[in-house]
């Protein structure tokens, strides 16, 4: 949160221009590098007034790409809202950033590194960062209480005047990988300016006093490298309280660090090469769960997502925004949708055109945090669009009902949706090994539902009975065939029947069975290897713990 002067949004025409012009202003900041920035997809940004509340919001159906010259970054910021509040004069923004490294030449390489670092030093970002390595004193910054008050100057704009005191009610409570930071008063902090190898003015370097201040709703939790959350439980003012997006670096700035105009595709060789990879690779991992695998032209998917911290395992996301693209057989997206993110899941739907042509088409999702990585990190799944002009139904072994069907059927009987998907551990589905197979049963929420059956082979003979767990999801082992399928007897879809998938003829499975508290069992199978060596690797939050080459035979 900052602190601003009060603007005004009006729905007339005439003056669309001057409102986004003044929203812009805010929305920049009004320092020298706000001076070279320029926002390339203007009209991209809806702005809009609340007719009760008289409070101003913008939104955005794209990322807004803002080109800062004075720093050289091109800056996507996929922003969920922008709120200015006129009465109280607070401006609230959230999103995510992402930073591009702008084309340039050794002249532009050296502006942009002397700019950073003058952006940088007393900045939230190099404060935070000092807070965090208690090193504040050093770093030239002081904090102490100070008493706030709103007044307004002669124009009638609202802005904060401040009395510094000499006490200082600051919490700072630091651990291992985090710091807390908290007072019930407002806080002062004062920085001295103690770089004149920066200062570029033509009368020298002059020391200089910047003072900020910022006052607490709730305690900050600050990391090493600046990031703090959450984000509104402190309200910047100030110099700090200027900084908006003209003034903001990208966490993994490091002071010193020549500005690049290529990012690097290999790192350097490291003695802990998986912690490399640990930061080469993005935080969110992306699982989607559809609401069927076979489609018609004119249908809708419908979808729910959850979303996963890679290194901590759990399930949690700064992300704002998740992306859906479909592909069509010839590679070509068929359509894209964008849903914002809550509590680390987003639940949406992406149409299939009318025209669409039958054949394997291709789902992926992403975050917006997922952008600056690689492309392979994206949630990909295949699904079929069948020609509804020709009769593609197969009749099960054993059954006069097929999938299709069945689902037609329910729908017309009007009883709730029901799906029931085959996971293979490992991935692989491999003809003639045994391996165990997961299900998971659900309802048109996508929500889990219980079911029992019967695992039949294709001349109708009971291999196994199978049942849901007891919170939704089951397993069950098999001998992979052609022509397996389930047949429900008990529970959601009863009745029904529904085929496993259709084995691959080679491959490779590989499955982990616990033996005890502290040991399990690793099995590696295949049916086509001859002699050929393999690797089986043990990762733990992206930390390597075992490694060993075998033989399959």
């Amino acid at each position: 949160l900052v602190q601003l002067e009060e603007i005004t949004v009006s729905s007339k025409a005439k003056k669309r221009v001057k409102n986004y012009t003044t929203f812009t202003r805010l929305l920049l900041g009004e320092t020298e590098n706000s001076q070279t920035c320029t926002i390339r997809n203007i009209e991209d940004l809806f702005l809009f007034e609340d007719p009760l509340t008289g409070i101003i919001k913008g939104r955005s159906h794209k990322p807004i790409q803002i080109e800062n010259k004075s720093l050289g970054y091109l800056v996507v910021y996929d922003f969920s809202d922008v709120t200015f509040n006129p009465t109280t004069g607070l401006l609230q923004f959230t999103g995510g950033l992402y930073f591009q490294q702008l084309p340039g030449n050794d002249r532009n390489i050296q502006k942009w590194t002397h700019n950073r670092l003058t952006t940088y030093y007393g900045s939230r970002m190099h404060f935070l960062r000092a807070l965090f390595t208690d090193s504040l004193n050093q770093e030239s910054y002081k904090i102490s209480d100070c008493k706030l008050v709103q007044v307004k100057s002669k124009s009638g704009a609202l802005f904060q005047n401040f009395t510094p005191l000499e006490t200082n009610s600051a919490r700072i409570v630091r651990y291992p990988d985090r710091t807390t930071f908290f007072s019930s008063k407002p806080l002062l902090i004062s920085y001295f300016n103690n770089h004149p190898e920066l200062a570029s003015e033509v009368i020298g370097y002059e020391p200089k006093k910047y003072e900020s201040t910022i006052e607490f709703s709730d305690s900050l939790t600050v990391f090493r490298n600046g990031y703090f959350k959450p984000p509104f439980a402190a309200t910047w003012g100030g110099e700090m309280g200027n900084e908006r997006i003209a003034n903001l670096l990208p966490y993994d700035f490091v002071p010193g660090q020549v500005a690049q105009t290529k990012t690097q595709s290999v790192e350097a060789v490291s003695a802990d090469p998986l912690s490399s990879l640990q930061k080469a690779a993005g935080r969110d991992q992306v699982f989607v769960q559809l609401d069927r695998n076979i489609y018609r032209p004119g249908d809708t998917i419908f979808f729910q997502s959850f979303i996963k911290n890679r290194i901590s395992g759990t399930f949690e996301s700064n992300s704002i925004a998740l992306y859906t693209l479909l592909f069509n057989p010839k590679k070509m997206m068929a359509d894209s949708s964008r849903f914002k993110i809550r509590n680390s899941t987003a639940s949406g739907w992406i149409p299939i055109p009318v025209k669409a042509e039958p054949g394997k088409y291709r789902f992926t999702a992403f975050t917006g945090m997922m952008q600056n990585y690689d492309p392979a990190e994206a949630f990909q799944l295949d699904l079929e669009v069948i020609d509804p002009s020709k009769n593609q139904e197969k009749i099960l072994p054993g059954s006069n009902i097929s999938r299709d069907t069945a689902r037609d059927s329910t729908s017309r009987a009007g009883d709730s949706y029901f799906e029931l998907r085959f996971l293979p551990e490992g991935g692989n589905f491999i003809e003639g090994i045994r391996q165990r197979v997961g299900f998971n049963a659900t309802n048109g929420n996508g929500e889990p539902v219980y079911m029992e059956g019967l695992l039949k082979n294709s001349s109708g003979t009971t291999l196994d009975t199978i049942k849901s767990g007891i919170y939704g999801p089951g397993s069950f082992f098999c001998t992979a065939r052609t022509g397996l399928f389930i047949e429900i007897n008990k529970g959601a879809g009863s009745k029904k029947i529904w085929p496993l998938p259709m084995p691959k003829t080679k491959g490779v499975t590989l499955s982990v069975s616990p033996l005890e508290e502290r040991a399990f069992l690793v099995d590696v199978q295949s049916d086509y290897y001859a002699s050929e060596p393999a690797t089986v690797v043990v990762n733990m939050d992206l930390t390597q713990v075992f490694s060993r080459e075998i033989t399959l035979n």
